[in-house]
């Protein structure tokens, strides 16, 4: 098992995200656009700040053997329905190590335990089944597939796009039967 953990994006990983944002394989997995812009990596980090400032989203870190691997965020929160969007990328030499499974785990627990979320919903692009496995090994449950029209970005447009759900009950009674 790796040694991952998460903190809150600073000012710091703006080198570390430019570095790792800006891999053609990662961008064909997920929303981060290639090429990356030049300085996307300070933009990503400043508005990370103001964002989590501001409660619109809470993106983090993940970190791995005290090295920026990746993102992962709560983004959408709805704080009158209390729930969120899990969303996340991982660089691409530390994919299948099972770091993003840790990661998922390690921000379903913040979502549910600090923030009192109720339900997260995530999703991922039919053709990235690792990133289903890494939902699906946290306990999300795939709730639909459906054609992307341009809400999930227009990236994938007209691709499929798995959507999946997780409760909190859903997550206290898997942590209670393991």
């Amino acid at each position: 098992m790796q040694n991952v953990w998460l903190r809150p994006i600073t000012l710091e990983d703006a080198d570390a995200v430019q570095r790792c944002a800006s891999d053609a394989k990662l961008a064909a997995t997920c929303n981060v656009p290639h090429p990356y812009p030049l300085n996307g990596g300070q933009q990503f980090a400043e508005r990370s700040i103001r964002a989590r400032e501001q409660k619109q989203r809470f993106p983090h870190a993940i970190v791995c053997n005290d090295q920026f691997v990746g993102v992962i965020g709560i983004n959408l929160p709805d704080f009158s329905n209390l729930t969120a969007e899990v969303d996340y990328w991982l660089a691409v030499p530390f994919w299948g190590r099972g770091i993003m499974t840790q990661a998922v785990g390690l921000v379903v627990e913040i979502a549910f335990q600090e923030l009192g979320f109720r339900h997260l919903f995530s999703s991922c692009w039919a053709e990235n089944p690792a990133s289903c496995r890494v939902l699906e090994k946290n306990g999300f449950r795939k709730i639909q597939s459906v054609l992307n029209d341009g809400h999930f970005g227009q990236k994938f447009l007209g691709q499929t796009i798995h959507r999946f759900r997780l409760s909190y009950e859903e997550w206290l009674n898997r942590a209670k039967a393991s």
